[in-house]
């Protein structure tokens, strides 16, 4: 259960990680100028 629980963490905090990583790539980008 604990193994589980541990690697659905694992995966959502990867997942999660990636999408971080693309925004911020973006705004580098991208950055927002006034």
């Amino acid at each position: 259960m604990v193994r589980a629980v541990s690697a659905t963490l694992i995966l959502f905090g990867r997942h999660h990680f990636q999408q971080f990583h693309h925004a911020l790539m973006l705004v580098r980008h991208f950055p927002a100028h006034p």
